[in-house]
This record gives C-alpha cells, structure tokens and sequence, in this order.
C-alpha cells in the first residue's frame, strides 16, 4: 500500500503494520519500501552511520540449527558493525570492516587509474597551496566580524556592479536576433513556461555579453566547409553541455570542450554531432584538468595561426569556480588568446587553500577561520526572499525554531547554499549541523542579514577579479550583472580577454 504522509496521516499511520525500512524519505514524504535487514529497522542503504554498531542479530538469526542460507548472510552482515562513508566517494557508504577490500573494487578508485593514465591529468594543478593555519570558528566574535566585513565592502563597493549591464551586442541586428532565436528554439524546444525558460535566457546573456567583449564573433559557416582555423571553448562544469551549444550558434566554427567529472543523462552531445560540429567531452575532475595538454588546446598551441582559448561556465561551484579561473595560468606564453567568461555560483562551497583572492583576502586581515564563517553566511542572501514567501504564523517560536539574534529562523527553511534558481539541482548541499555551530550576529533582521550575505559574496568575486587583473594580466577583466535577479539570483559575471 502506497502511503504518504499528509495532514490526514501521521508517522505513526505510517509505521503502523510497517514490515519493510523505516526510514523515512523527506523528499518523498514517505517511508522507504525496501526490505529490512534482519535483526534491524533499515534496509541495507540506510543503516545509521555511527561509532557504534547499530545493526543487532536476532537469538533465532545466529541459531545455527534452524539458521536458513539467507539467515546467516544476515548475521554475518550484523557483525560487521557500522557503516561509513567511502572515503573515495562519499557519496555511498560501506561497513567499516570491509574498508581495505572495498578501496580495491570501489569504481571510483578504478576510475582513479584511468584518469591518472591520460596526458591531460595533472595532479591537483589547478588547486590552490595548503596551508597549516588553524581555522576554529568558535573563538570569533561575530558582531567585530561584520564590522570587518562592512570595511572591507566599503574599501571596494565602487567596483560592484549595482545594476543590470546592458550589452553591445546589437540585439536588435538580424544576426544576432537569429542566433536568439535558434538558441531558444533548439534548447527551449516547446518549453513554455518561466522556470523552463530562464536557463536558455541565461544562456542567450551571457553569449551575447561574450560577443559585446569581444570574446566570441558571430560566424556563419557554409556546409561542407572545413574552417582553418577554430576558436576553442571550454566549458567547465558542462552538465548536459547547454551553454557549450550555445556558444555553436554564434560560432558554429569553433570547437567545444566539454568537462565534467560525472556522468549526465540528456547530453547535448548528440545534436553538436548531428550538426556536425567540433567538439569533445573530457570525464575529469576540473582540479587536476592541465589545459595545454588537453587535445582541443594542443591542436591551438600547433596552429601557425594565433587562436582564442575561452574558459566558460555559468553557475560553475564554489571552489570549482576557482580551480577554473586558475586553470589559465597554465596557458602563460602560449601562443594564443586567452579568455574567460564565467558566471559564479554556491560561494559557501569556496575553500581557503584553493580561493583565487586568497592573498588579498589575507592582507585584509581575514583568517582561515574567519573565511570559514564568511562562506557560511554568504548562503543568508536569499533570507529576504525566504522570509517574502513565509506565511505569517503564530507559532515563530514553537519548537523547531532557532534563534538568530532577534530573529526566529526555521531551521527547515534557512538556506544551505541553496540559494540559487534550483530546488532540486546539483546546487543544492544538504543541511550540516555543524553549520549552527557557525557564529551569529546578534539582533538583526532578515534584510540585514540578506544583505551580510550579498556583500559576503560580491567580495568573494571582487577577489576573483583582482587575480584575473594581477595573476593572469588581463587588465580589462570586469564583473558586472549579465541577467536579471528574477532570472537568476546568481547574476554575476566575470569576463576577461586578452587582446
């Protein structure tokens, strides 16, 4: 029988007559419908992770005399004591005693070896350098560190983009509104409504925000035509590959690199080959992704002709932001022209060794510690859009509730860095309780504390664009606001290319 809970069903309707898993699937409102483990509540996926071994066998589970062949697998299983996440991929968990012979057949440790056999694999060279510096948030005051923050804005709120840029792109020009239109017919398909839309307008800015830079021209191509010399374009953080596709409308003869580290159902794939276009996907992880090796790249390098290199991506993670602007680095000297083209996204995901602005940050006087706390509260962005679609409620202060200053905070709505345009994508990081150990202003509204969080993450980009400016000398490098906040609350854009 298919039940979920609702207002005329409670936990205990659910439980009740129950044989299989109890666990209960938030998302789905729901409990879970796999078998049991025997002597146990959970089936075999949602043993609790804990120190102590949860899973407890039965007197008529460890009889041997009347034990069937699957009784003893289960007894076997209960002594194998708690569960933990693979420290390879923690995305699934194993037993603790069956560690050293999972590490041997974990495909992600088989994957390892691949990646570490291809010529573009270079061991985390685009990350940052490690550093010993202690990083314990709990002996920080928070009300000194928003001053800090608020003098730091000060020092560079002449150079954050307060408003939409309009581009030069000449929309309104036959070319242009053609490759608007082919854009939003290939991608959108028949989509029809504003949730399905905004992603391909996202696109269709930022392309044309890359054509006003100078950092993509718009092409046409006779078929059959075989174009001498390509622009090459990386997009980091591919996904299905839709800002890549794109970019082929305005350019239908450049070559698209494609790199993402997990496998997508839905590739666009299929339609660049269908169209004929130059393109390869890379399977990799963008920290040790060594860009004058990649094939797409060195075929640049051996070209007599100079040829741009652009680096894009739009709502790129947190570090992964970082580790893709640094990425340019290893393209010093080489004969060709640089570029960049990146929307940011998830600044609580950013990490202090691998940050780009990290030296700057660190003659401000910011510490690891201090870095940690400023990432967590960059997620409070969204707290005046939360607190727009809260109901009004008499019960602010029933249990469940917790207190930010003044302020009544449900736990279930604050935001996890989740704050971007979707509720279900890869964007959205699970709630840590580690999190409410972070320390908090006191007496300060949800506007206040939206704004904290706005100025957290403008900083964290302005720092990205001080090392596009000074690490990578692209002096021309500017950040500016490519779309509409109702389009995306993650509007930013840094664009940078070299002459």
């Amino acid at each position: 029988m298919k039940r979920k809970l609702d207002e005329k069903t409670s936990v205990e309707d659910l439980l009740d007559g129950w044989t299989r898993c109890q666990f209960f699937l938030v998302n789905k409102r729901r409990l879970c419908r796999m078998e049991k483990v025997n002597g146990t509540i959970f089936c075999g996926n949602h043993q609790p992770l804990s120190s102590e071994p949860v899973v407890v066998a039965t007197e008529s589970s460890a009889s041997e005399d009347g034990a069937t062949r699957s009784s003893r697998r289960a007894l076997k299983k209960a002594c194998r004591g708690d569960r933990i996440p693979c420290p390879l991929d923690p995305s699934h968990n194993i037993y603790r005693a069956n560690l050293d012979a999972h590490i041997k057949i974990c495909n992600e440790s088989k994957k390892s070896v691949l990646y570490s056999s291809w010529p573009y694999f270079c061991q985390n060279c685009n990350g940052g350098e490690a550093s010993d510096e202690a990083a314990d948030a709990t002996l920080i005051d928070a009300d000194r560190l928003v001053d800090k923050l608020q003098r730091i804005y000060d020092s560079i709120e002449a150079n954050i983009p307060r408003r939409l840029e309009a581009d030069d792109s000449s929309a309104a020009e036959s070319s242009v509104a053609e490759i608007d239109a082919q854009i939003r017919n290939e991608i959108g398909g028949g989509q029809s409504s504003f949730d399905q839309l905004r992603h391909v307008e996202q696109d269709i800015k930022i392309v044309h925000h890359m054509i006003s830079a100078g950092l993509l021209q718009v092409k046409s191509v006779v078929p059959g035509d075989v174009p001498v010399n390509r622009d090459v374009f990386l997009e980091f953080g591919a996904g299905k590959g839709l800002l890549g596709y794109a970019v082929h409308f305005a350019d239908p003869s450049a070559s698209i690199g494609l790199v993402e580290r997990s496998s997508n159902r839905k590739k666009i794939d299929k339609f660049l080959t269908d169209r004929q276009a130059s393109f390869e996907r890379y399977r990799m992880d963008i920290r040790h992704c060594y860009l004058p090796k990649l094939p797409l790249v060195s075929a640049a390098v051996d070209s007599t002709e100079t040829r741009k290199v652009a680096v894009i991506a739009k709502h790129l993670c947190g570090v992964a932001s970082d580790m893709a602007i640094r990425s340019l680095c290893h393209l010093e000297g080489g004969p060709y022209r640089k570029g960049l083209a990146l929307a940011t996204c998830c600044h609580h995901a950013c990490q202090f060794d691998d940050y780009v602005g990290r030296d700057w940050l660190v003659s401000l006087g910011v510490t690891r510690a201090e870095f940690n706390v400023f990432k967590f509260w960059s997620s409070w962005a969204s707290l005046d859009r939360t607190a727009a679609r809260r109901k009004p409620a008499a019960s602010d202060s029933a249990a469940g509730d917790t207190a930010v200053g003044s302020v009544a905070v449900d736990a279930a709505e604050e935001p996890t860095g989740a704050e971007t345009e979707d509720a279900d994508d890869e964007h959205r990081q699970p709630t840590h309780t580690a999190g409410r150990e972070v320390p908090r202003p006191k007496n300060l509204d949800y506007a206040s504390l939206a704004k904290i969080g706005r100025q957290i993450k403008r900083t964290l980009d302005y720092g990205r664009l001080l090392f596009l400016r000074d690490t990578l000398r692209v002096p021309q490098a500017k950040m500016l606001q490519y779309c509409d906040e109702k389009l995306s609350p993650e509007c930013i854009l840094l664009l940078a290319n070299t002459a």
